[in-house]
């Protein structure tokens, strides 16, 4: 009797594909995607009713119609969000920045930061910051020192401080807009020394940010931001330096200490070395080559490495791809299915062939089906025939 497949299908609501599966770590991970990211957008006949959800009352449902539609951009589109932006949807402030040329998208981003609650501000001044504008440097100077003069935004939080977050996005944005702001500069500064650790990092991570799209620029106020990171070079915290690692790389202390944390026992430490790796890209494919190139889950490489599964060795993607396939997870079968397309013809074609006895989720199989037919390797190319002058 055969054995029953283990493989699911992805969980399909709404024009989204979901997922959950246990990592090697043993967290659980959630994944979401647009259907439209595998051919399957929303239904012509459903486009309508769902589009009309980003502006109802329903704030999460707004919300995942609006990742339902990642794939349309259209005047129906606009009318909607900004309703969802009036309502104070969270997730409608950088959708529309995709809109910034409507002359409505920019005075309604100014409106909402100006009036939104401090918590909130950070949603909403991300996209003010994005699109700027007439007076969105002073509505987001005015919502940062709003949050300074503020006591609770200095103390301590079990998870986040959302006023700390507020005052951080304003000067980050602050920053993009115009990097001679030495007050908006000296707000991170001041906040890298914030007594919640969640804080601190995001501080760290927003001056690193700041510093690498200004990269080349050497205004005062990111010459003291850098200097603030280099002295954070050697903190204790492997979080506080992955965030910043980034923005340091030419510093030869940190891929010194990255690779260190790559060779760590420790499965979260790689993985923290590993999501800063990803920032850097070329410059950390070294670093990746050698940690994907130890004895490892094959799993582990495929869900780190992703794209960059391409920099290893053949045999080794064969590996990563055959295992990723029986996995039970879509997800993993989805990226599994991805890394055929760089392997030898016939190998990728003798994987497909096997994958699909028992793939049951329709995306996936229309992934592997392109390598199914193998290449006929009795076939040769046409001879071609040498062309010579004829002799008179």
């Amino acid at each position: 009797m055969p054995t029953r497949s283990r493989k699911r299908s992805f969980k399909r609501r709404g024009g989204l594909l979901h997922d959950a599966y246990q990592g090697v770590d043993g967290k659980k991970v959630g994944m979401m995607m647009p259907g439209s990211m595998v051919g399957e957008p929303v239904p012509a006949a459903d486009r309508a009713a769902r589009r009309a959800e980003i502006g109802g009352d329903d704030a999460l449902k707004a919300s995942r119609a609006m990742d339902a539609f990642s794939d349309e951009h259209s005047p129906e589109m606009l009318e909607q969000l900004l309703v969802a932006l009036k309502k104070r949807n969270i997730s409608a402030p950088l959708r529309l920045t995709a809109y910034a040329d409507d002359p409505r998208v920019q005075p309604a981003l100014l409106d909402a930061v100006r009036t939104v609650p401090l918590e909130d501000v950070p949603n909403f001044g991300q996209g003010l910051g994005i699109v700027g504008g007439p007076g969105a440097r002073d509505a987001l100077r005015a919502r940062r020192q709003e949050a300074l003069s503020d006591p609770q935004t200095f103390a301590p939080d079990p998870f986040f401080n959302s006023r700390a977050g507020a005052a951080m996005t304003c000067a980050e944005q602050l920053l993009d807009l115009d990097p001679e702001d030495q007050s908006a500069a000296d707000t991170l500064v001041r906040l890298t020394g914030h007594v919640c650790n969640f804080n601190r990092r995001s501080a760290v991570w927003r001056a690193a940010e700041a510093l690498a799209r200004h990269k080349g620029l050497r205004t005062r106020p990111l010459r003291e931001l850098r200097a603030v990171l280099i002295a954070l070079i050697d903190t204790p915290d492997d979080d506080v330096f992955c965030v910043l690692a980034p923005a340091l790389w030419d510093d030869e202390r940190v891929p010194a200490r990255m690779g260190r944390l790559l060779e760590s026992r420790a499965l979260p430490k790689q993985q923290l070395a590993l999501g800063t790796l990803w920032k850097v890209e070329w410059r950390g494919w070294p670093l990746l080559i050698k940690w994907a190139s130890r004895p490892r889950d094959p799993v582990l490489v495929l869900t780190t490495l992703g794209p960059h599964l391409r920099l290893l060795p053949e045999a080794r993607r064969a590996e990563v791809a055959q295992r990723g396939l029986a996995n039970p997870s879509p997800s993993i079968r989805r990226d599994a299915a991805s890394v055929l397309a760089s392997l030898d013809r016939a190998v990728a074609a003798k994987l497909a062939r096997y994958a699909l006895k028992d793939e049951p989720d329709p995306a996936i199989r229309a992934k592997l089906a392109p390598h199914v037919k193998s290449p006929d390797r009795r076939s040769k190319p046409p001879h071609k025939r040498s062309s010579s002058r004829t002799r008179r």
